[in-house]
């Protein structure tokens, strides 16, 4: 008689259990047994992430987006629609990625103690808008138009044709609310066409708004409190949407991820407490909106400050 010998894992199941020692050593073993069930519903229902497992870098991949759901805070819960394993192509090589909502991007925002509150906003030529600086200081009137054009509602063909710029609105914890200067529509189209996500059938094709709202959130972290996981956020946002040096994040994913593991578990994820911005980061601030935006004269220029 036989042994029944026990079916062999699939080797993207395989890469995903092997993120186990990483994960729980940052999120523990209960949040790991919530976060492999979701990631393997993932995994198992795409033949594309499943394929990304015919070259070493690809399978190492696998391990590393799991990990990197611990490293940011985040959840591959579909239901919470924070953050989706995605596959993409990195220097030739089909890699599965972490990719994350503006909706998991503030979230973790949130969470990881930079902010208590922040939410982007995109602007219309259909709404009502002004934007006055005084002094330094941001005084935007905004009235939304709750029934925009017909053609707009339609789909995502006409959205570039309307928007007109975006912002962002936060609150630290010392209850001061920052308001970003507003990104004029030029920067969000740059953004747009300088990331690898832009082709065909992609996010910024399919959902552009979305893609801005996120490009706003993280545009407007260069201005709020850092910390580890909204850092950490940014950097696999920019790695896999060719923002960064894609050859170095392959080469070095692993001893990279080791390190942050390191540095996660001596810090102890000790950022969620009150932050408050002294005279000099204020400063920094300001040298960081001229660097984005140009000086005064410039912006107005712009036409989108009065």
């Amino acid at each position: 008689m036989a042994e029944n010998v026990p079916a062999q894992k699939p080797k993207f199941e395989m890469m995903a259990l092997s993120a186990h020692d990483l994960f729980a050593k940052v999120a523990g073993e209960e949040t790991w047994m919530k976060e492999i069930g979701f990631a393997l519903q993932i995994l198992r229902g795409s033949s594309y992430l499943q394929k990304v497992c015919e070259t070493p870098a690809g399978a190492d991949s696998i391990k590393n987006a799991i990990a990197n759901v611990a490293l940011c805070g985040t959840s591959l819960n579909p239901a919470l629609k924070k953050a989706y394993l995605v596959p993409r192509k990195v220097n030739g090589v089909m890699l599965c990625c972490l990719d994350m909502s503006y909706i998991g991007l503030a979230g973790i925002a949130m969470d990881s103690g930079s902010v208590t509150h922040i939410a982007p906003r995109l602007v219309y030529s259909f709404d009502k808008f002004s934007c006055v600086e005084i002094d330094g200081n941001m005084n935007i009137t905004y009235e939304k138009n709750m029934n925009p054009p017909p053609d707009f509602c339609a789909g995502p063909s006409k959205f570039w044709d309307y928007v007109v710029c975006g912002y962002v609105v936060a609150t630290l914890h010392n209850g001061v609310k920052i308001i970003t200067e507003p990104l004029p529509k030029w920067k969000l189209k740059k953004a747009m066409d300088t990331s690898m996500t832009s082709g065909d059938k992609t996010p910024w094709r399919t959902h552009p708004d979305e893609m801005c709202l996120k490009t706003l959130v993280k545009h407007a972290y260069k201005l709020l409190p850092q910390t580890d996981r909204m850092s950490e956020a940014v950097q696999v946002l920019n790695e896999h949407e060719g923002l960064m040096d894609a050859k170095t994040s392959i080469a070095n994913r692993a001893e990279k991820v080791m390190d942050r593991f390191r540095d996660a578990d001596d810090a102890q994820f000790t950022d969620t407490g009150e932050t408050t911005i002294s005279p000099e980061e204020e400063a920094e601030i300001r040298r960081a909106e001229v660097a984005e935006f140009g000086t005064k004269e410039e912006k107005e220029a712009s036409g989108l400050f009065e």
